[in-house]
């Protein structure tokens, strides 16, 4: 019973992030997809499993500082995560790559986020983005 207590608070917690992500948003469109940044979130928040996956998924393109999503009650898990899928300056895409999937949350999001854009890339026609579709499903496959 204890347990389904947590993971009721976990999930007011993704709502909860979902709500921070869509005021953060509004309409704004990705530039290269041209699909809305919230629709784009929410379906990287589909393909993890663990709330606090959800929530690093519906948060890590907010541009949010850390202050800000502490004084949002997001959980610190949830910040870390979010801080760790920013890469550090001079920081290889390699190096990046190794150390991300080190960490359990931030390398599931990333996976998530890997998979959304390689569906963008397969589906989008007009898309001249061989190198971007080869560079994701080379990542992806590193970080499985």
């Amino acid at each position: 019973m204890e347990d389904q207590t947590w993971l009721k608070a976990l999930d007011k917690k993704v709502t909860h992030s979902l709500r921070i992500a869509l005021e953060v948003f509004g309409d704004t469109k990705s530039p290269v997809t041209n699909e809305l940044k919230i629709v784009t979130a929410i379906r990287v928040m589909y393909k993890v499993k663990h709330p606090f996956e959800k929530m690093a998924a519906l948060l890590y393109d907010t541009k949010l500082t850390e202050f800000t999503m502490y004084n949002l009650c997001i959980p610190s898990k949830v910040i870390d995560a979010i801080l760790a899928l920013n890469p550090k300056p001079n920081e290889s895409y390699q190096n990046y790559l190794i150390r991300i999937k080190k960490l359990k949350v931030p390398c599931a999001v990333l996976i998530a986020i890997l998979t959304v854009n390689i569906e963008n890339y397969l589906s989008d026609s007009t898309c001249n983005c061989g190198y971007q579709l080869y560079d994701a499903q080379t990542a992806l496959k590193f970080l499985k």
